[in-house]
């Protein structure tokens, strides 16, 4: 993992640059670019070099993740019309936000929620925010190019020992929540039963809720950070596209531009809508 320059750049970038030029794949961690337009030009520089990028976006591999992706594919789930995310991270002020050494901390956090976010629902057609003062706290309402809406709530100021992160998408009468990273529940289409008439909560078998958690007290590879946090999935599914000649799937350069759209939506002023540029 590499640090910032002193203009507050990942230096990844460059040194990316440098590993195609020289005719090797490229495996790099977040943040991988200042912006969208570093990215482009590591999707040149792939292209002309004939080789493949991948960012460490672990988010997208977190099990619980790719779970959730799994269960609004299918047809049961129906089509993804909105989504909620919450991460605790601040942005500084308005007069702040063209500095990238004052942006360094925002940029190297808000790809973890975008990512969940760009992997789950496609790319961001536009962006509204309002920032709070005191912690600098922000709720995003945002439209997705397939039509959907969602809601990015970066609630910097929460408690320390609270969980960090909550993930709920909703479907055509079905929902699926992921709390703190590992906890995967998924509402399945059931009817509640008629208002003031119903004398059970309990639904039927076949329309229960299905709850999936880890368990920590066996020696499992599921139960380590390196494979419940995506580390060893990302690095795995690198090796095995770059060995058998496959584009990667997930946490590609084309991925990281749509994150790094967003990223830049947040350095606009606050109360308007900003609507990312198409590529």
């Amino acid at each position: 993992m590499t640090a910032y320059d002193e203009q507050g750049h990942p230096q990844a970038f460059q040194l990316a640059l440098d590993a195609l030029e020289a005719g090797c794949h490229v495996w790099m961690e977040k943040p991988p670019a200042a912006g969208a337009q570093q990215i482009r030009e590591l999707i040149q520089a792939s292209r002309r070099a004939g080789k493949q990028v991948m960012v460490g976006f672990k988010k997208m591999f977190f099990p619980a993740i790719e779970k959730a992706k799994g269960i609004i594919g299918g047809d049961d789930f129906g089509t993804p019309r909105s989504i909620y995310l919450r991460y605790p991270q601040g942005l500084p002020p308005e007069e702040q936000r063209q500095d990238d050494r004052c942006m360094a901390g925002f940029l190297d956090h808000i790809v973890h929620p975008a990512s969940i976010m760009i992997y789950l629902m496609g790319p961001v057609h536009s962006l509204y925010f309002l920032r709070e003062e005191w912690s600098g706290g922000t709720v995003a309402s945002i439209r997705f190019r397939s039509g959907a809406i969602g809601t990015l709530h970066l609630t910097a100021g929460q408690s320390g020992a609270s969980p960090l992160e909550r993930v709920e998408v909703i479907g055509d009468g079905a929902n699926v929540v992921v709390d703190n990273g590992v906890h995967v529940t998924y509402y399945r289409k059931a009817f509640r039963g008629h208002y003031g008439r119903t004398p059970s909560y309990l639904v039927s078998d076949e329309q229960a809720p299905l709850f999936w958690e880890p368990e920590f007290s066996l020696g499992q590879l599921y139960n380590k950070n390196l494979f419940m946090l995506g580390y060893a999935q990302e690095v795995l599914h690198f090796c095995e596209c770059v060995l058998g000649g496959t584009p990667l799937e997930k946490a590609h350069l084309y991925d990281a531009l749509q994150i790094m759209k967003v990223y830049e939506a947040y350095r606009a002023a606050e109360g308007k809508k900003v609507i990312l540029p198409e590529d």
